[in-house]
């Protein structure tokens, strides 16, 4: 089945996503992307484009699970990270991390790091100073990293198996004490 055609202008269907990991009807909440909606732009002219970027640089202040820096990879474009979150795990070269990024407080009370321009620098120039051989093999690499970590049926066999062990558990564990966020 050609789950990443069939949903709604030319989307995932999340439905059907669902359906094959058993959670369909198990309270998962879910949002598509509306890219489509907004730039009407199709999902394979979007590859192209992102694959026709040199790097894709996402050193960014507050990003959780940059999809983003998941997306480019598979289209095989190195991405610059900051070190921080979920981005460096995502990231397939370590050279292309952004180290020691300062970190502050947002208004919300979580933490959020500013990219370092000298690292930034770092890291663009280590991209542009690789020989186009080097550059072909690291689009490759970035590719394969992307496809062996994050394809959904790695990404569908990884959440069967953690959904798998807390239904074994079910009933064995307290839930979490919830806290009143009144008065903060």
């Amino acid at each position: 089945t050609d789950i990443g055609r069939d949903g709604m202008m030319g989307g995932v269907n999340i439905e059907h996503c669902l359906k094959e990991a058993g959670l369909l009807g198990k309270g998962v909440v879910h949002r598509t992307s509306d890219y489509h909606v907004r730039t009407g732009v199709g999902e394979a002219t979007m590859a192209k484009i992102v694959g026709s970027f040199d790097v894709l640089l996402q050193a960014t202040s507050g990003e959780g699970f940059g999809i983003p820096i998941i997306e480019a990879q598979a289209s095989g474009v190195p991405v610059i990270v900051n070190d921080c979150s979920a981005m460096p795990e995502l990231a397939r070269h370590t050279d292309l991390i952004c180290r020691s990024p300062a970190r502050f407080r947002a208004p919300h009370g979580g933490w959020h790091f500013l990219p370092q321009v000298e690292e930034v620098q770092r890291c663009l120039e280590v991209v542009y100073k690789l020989s186009w051989a080097s550059v072909e093999e690291w689009r490759a690499d970035c590719a394969r990293f992307a496809q062996l970590n994050f394809d959904w049926p790695v990404v569908q066999a990884k959440w069967k198996a953690v959904l798998s062990l807390l239904e074994m558990e079910e009933g064995t564990w307290e839930p979490p004490q919830m806290s009143s966020l009144s008065g903060s």
